[in-house]
């Protein structure tokens, strides 16, 4: 199939806007020079690999408002070039080590308001190591992993906003890492990333200002683990002594004793000689 614009859309040299076009695909027509593809506002359900992996120039894809199905095998197709990735208002549900390794110059990334979304895996950037900003706003997530952006030390922009926390002893790590000291770093709106429970007095409270709480309820319970821990592995090593030094000493009586009767003997031989 030749090259072509497709009815609705505004195709210029390097640039492809099909903005509210009605379309229910990815044009086939689009020529491999595009740098810029807009598919806002259309009713696309899925990103047909073959025709997006020709975009070998495509820098900038814009797929916001559209009904794209994302699960926990799917593979974004492979575009070594693409730097900004608008997946915003979508049907994603799951976000895995896979979904977006393909990308890996990738420097913007909007996942925001897919209601779907409820895992986002520790790994899921473990190839995107440029990201830089990161909306994951209006989403279904209550738990995110401490270890989710540690490779992506160029971040300076994260959104969080609208999602169910459970702001718990299991986010608490989390939460730390995201008061932790960056260069230029930001929050999108801290004081509405906010806690969704389970304590009743945490619901609504913003993320950030839970921590003192968290760790008055949580730490109390890691160092009486570790007391406990403590103390059977002291148990233990005073009664592996216990039993070491009473085998050993089993062992030089039955060792030594035989040594004691011989000698006993010939002496009382040699007397009776005498």
């Amino acid at each position: 199939m030749g090259f072509g614009c497709r009815t609705g859309c505004i195709c210029e040299k390097w640039k492809y806007n099909c903005t509210n076009a009605g379309l229910r695909d990815v044009p086939s027509e689009l020529p491999p020079i595009t740098r810029e593809l807009i598919l806002i506002k259309n009713h696309i359900r899925i990103l047909p690999p073959l025709e997006m992996t020709c975009l070998n120039e495509l820098v900038y894809l814009d797929c916001s408002h559209n009904e794209i199905f994302i699960n926990r095998e799917y593979k974004f197709p492979w575009m070594e070039k693409l730097t900004y990735l608008d997946l915003s208002f979508n049907k994603i549900m799951y976000v895995s080590t896979w979904t977006f390794s393909r990308l890996t110059v990738l420097l913007f990334l909007n996942i925001s308001h897919n209601p779907y979304l409820t895992t986002v895996v520790e790994q899921s950037f473990t190839f995107n190591h440029l990201l830089r900003y990161v909306d994951i706003s209006a989403c279904n997530v209550s738990y995110l992993s401490p270890n989710l952006f540690r490779d992506q030390h160029n971040l300076h922009t994260l959104g969080l906003i609208g999602n169910p926390f459970q702001c718990d002893c299991e986010l608490l790590e989390f939460i730390n890492w995201l008061l932790k000291p960056k260069v230029n770093w930001q929050i999108l709106d801290p004081d509405a990333t906010t806690c969704h429970g389970p304590e009743e007095e945490l619901k609504g409270a913003p993320l950030l200002r839970t921590e003192q709480f968290l760790h008055a309820k949580c730490l109390p319970h890691y160092e009486s683990k570790d007391h406990i821990m403590n103390a059977v592995l002291t148990c233990a090593f005073f009664a592996g002594g216990a039993i070491a030094a009473w085998l050993l000493g089993v062992i030089s009586v039955l060792y030594y004793h035989p040594i004691y009767k011989t000698e006993d003997d010939s002496d009382e031989q040699e007397y009776r000689r005498i």
